[in-house]
């Protein structure tokens, strides 16, 4: 399978995933005419760009039968800010990573109860080093210095403790 059949693959599923949600009964709210997705900014998001470039998700809820449906896509730069869309109901959907997920559904599960649908994108978790003795993770010591997206709450962070 090339990349792009895998890219191909991974947005129908994600397509599906987002589909499937957007069927299933509610006893809490009304029919669902316009949807709000986030995203964030870099290459893991590519299967939402793609959705939203091809109109995935309007030609498949079509399809599915649950009529026509407005879908509005946004960028955001940061998980905690998505969380806070989607606590508000700004949101239908935030895309991000595993790190916000969690503490959103950890703030969320006794009240509104936010939940996961699918995953966006599977890519190794990389430790890019100069120090040729750093072979692994538990090679490091208190004396070396790593770089992560977000201190504590970033999935590098997060899989180093």
């Amino acid at each position: 399978m090339t990349r792009a059949e895998g890219a191909r693959r991974r947005s129908a599923i994600a397509v599906l995933c987002v589909v499937v949600t957007l069927g299933l009964p509610t006893t809490t709210s009304a029919e669902v005419k316009e949807v709000q997705i986030a995203r964030g900014f870099a290459i893991p998001h590519l299967p939402i760009m793609i959705m939203e470039h091809d109109k995935l998700l309007e030609k498949h809820a079509l399809a599915a039968g649950l009529g026509e449906i407005r879908v509005v896509y946004s960028t955001i730069g940061g998980g905690s800010v998505m969380n806070d869309s989607l606590i508000s109901g700004a949101l239908s959907f935030g895309v991000g990573g595993p790190p916000p997920m969690l503490t959103l559904w950890d703030k969320t599960r006794s009240a509104i109860q936010v939940k996961g649908v699918c995953a966006e994108a599977t890519m190794p978790l990389l430790l890019n080093t100069r120090n040729p003795n750093l072979k692994t993770v538990k090679d490091l010591t208190e004396k070396d210095k790593i770089a992560v997206g977000a201190v504590k709450v970033s999935i590098q962070a997060r899989g180093i403790r």
